[in-house]
């Protein structure tokens, strides 16, 4: 039975900005270049739009009449953050907000009937161990409010699929990708590999349907991802070390060429691990469960969008994580394997005990079992 995912993306409302002032839309859109083009902080974006604020304040009262209720009500069309700003012209990607308890288990907001507040439980139901349960609360009281204590925000993949497919020339190249490789399929390999595409793996790599290559589309877009997780330490580095530890879960689209495929427009950031510290052992899973089940419904019941760049008819999609990039530490993280500091130090041989690392002996080295692995 054919099943996918089927989101609309045809009946977007207009943007708010356009029936605002043209005083208006000229200071939304200086705020939004001076965030998103620029580059500036969010902090910096935040008091040019107050500046702008109190700049048009002082002009309106200075002139002929003084201030009156237009010049009132453009003042109120104005913005003080660059949330706000980028809300005005829908550029804020679809987030969803998670609740986080101290055991680093997730919990996803549920929301009633017409309302966009969201609703979490009062407290963790998660068994670290089979017969304990957490029990902590995830709420804190503010001014008669109940929020989590905190949150991890995370970024809708299938918003992020979006964002590409409705670009042609990147939508372009990504079918590209898998068009070139089924006509050189039969081609010898290259001595040098320099992109993914030209590597064994996608060369061999089965498709949903049995019987087929994954880079073999047909009328579909398939798409394949590596996927990074790292941490990294946001007051920066000091004498002392490493104090606090967040982290970054993000996926680069292999169907772009090198050149593009890194830049922060072409990035997927799923998410922020919040700190201080970074969860250890199988903790990790619990932020790594959003994406990966949308991974799933990528994989198996895939996305179909109702239009895109290039197929304004409609496009159905499958994606697929091909490759881990991380560092070792990471490595074994994400792959809940032992760390790199224990006896089973390697993941590719058998090599065993702290006390056999440095071995040059390559000849006795024997590969890891990859179905045991």
């Amino acid at each position: 039975m054919l099943s996918f995912i089927y989101l609309s993306v045809d009946t977007l409302p207009q943007a708010p900005v356009n029936n605002l002032d043209e005083i208006t839309q000229i200071v939304l859109f200086l705020g939004v270049a001076c965030r998103v083009i620029i580059g500036v902080s969010r902090s910096s974006c935040n008091l040019i739009m107050k500046i702008m604020s109190i700049v048009l304040f002082l002009t309106f009262r200075r002139s002929d009449n003084g201030l009156n209720s237009s010049h009132t009500n453009i003042l109120k069309q104005i913005p003080m953050t660059s949330e706000s700003t980028e809300a005005r012209f829908h550029l804020n990607g679809k987030t969803v907000p998670y609740a986080v308890c101290s055991c680093h288990c997730t919990y996803a907001p549920t929301y009633g009937p017409g309302s966009t507040t969201p609703v979490y439980p009062e407290r963790c139901m998660h068994c670290p161990t089979p017969t304990t349960i957490c029990g902590e609360a995830l709420l804190v009281g503010t001014d008669g409010e109940l929020r989590p204590r905190k949150t991890f925000l995370y970024h809708d993949f299938k918003d992020y699929l979006f964002g590409l497919l409705s670009r042609r020339d990147i939508e372009a190249m990504m079918d590209q990708a898998c068009d070139d490789l089924m006509d050189s399929i039969d081609s010898p390999h290259p001595s040098f590999v320099k992109t993914p595409f030209e590597a064994q793996f996608l060369h061999q790599f089965s498709g949903p349907q049995p019987g087929s290559l994954f880079v073999d589309r047909g009328e579909e877009g398939h798409y394949v991802f590596a996927l990074h997780v790292d941490y990294f330490n946001p007051e920066g580095l000091n004498i002392c070390g490493a104090s606090t530890s967040c982290g970054i879960i993000s996926m680069a689209c292999l169907n772009l060429p090198l050149d593009i495929r890194y830049k922060p427009e072409n990035m997927y950031l799923a998410g922020i691990i919040p700190g201080p510290k970074q969860p250890s052992l199988e903790n990790l899973n619990h932020y790594i469960r959003p994406l990966i089940n949308d991974l799933v419904d990528a994989w198996q019941r895939s996305i179909k969008f109702s239009n895109t760049a290039c197929y304004p008819h409609g496009q159905l999609t499958r994606s697929a994580v091909t490759a881990v990039v991380c560092d070792l530490p990471a490595t074994r993280h994400i792959a809940s394997m032992a760390g790199v500091s224990s006896h089973f130090y390697c993941s590719a041989c058998n090599c065993y005990h702290k006390s056999t690392c440095g071995r040059v002996d390559f000849e006795k080295w024997e590969p890891q079992d990859r179905e045991k692995l």
